[in-house]
């Protein structure tokens, strides 16, 4: 710390630049998306498609086990069923921790 910051208490503060939102110009424009409006999101790739496990642990969890692909494909609610009693069995462990 520096003797000015530490007489008055003050700090360089820089925000964050930000980023312009792209815009849909004249000649790309449609029905659904008018000129001067926000552009699209770019289609998301398919989750299940992942080569890499290392940045989705669920990619990694469906190549490995064939069985586990096929139910989260018939049933997404199951996936979700089992993080949410995941985050709940966390939370009571943290709970028991804090005692």
């Amino acid at each position: 710390m520096t003797d000015e910051t530490a007489e008055t208490g003050e700090t360089n503060f820089t925000p964050p630049t930000a980023v312009p939102t792209p815009t849909v110009g004249a000649d790309e424009a449609t029905r659904a998306h008018p000129a001067g409006t926000a552009a699209p999101h770019p289609p998301a790739s398919d989750w299940s498609s992942s080569s890499s496990s290392s940045s989705n642990p669920v990619a990694g969890l469906l190549e490995k086990n064939p069985k586990v692909a096929e139910t989260v494909e018939q049933r997404p609610e199951a996936l979700v069923g089992a993080a949410f009693a995941g985050g709940l069995l966390f939370a009571m462990i943290l709970k028991r921790l804090g005692r």
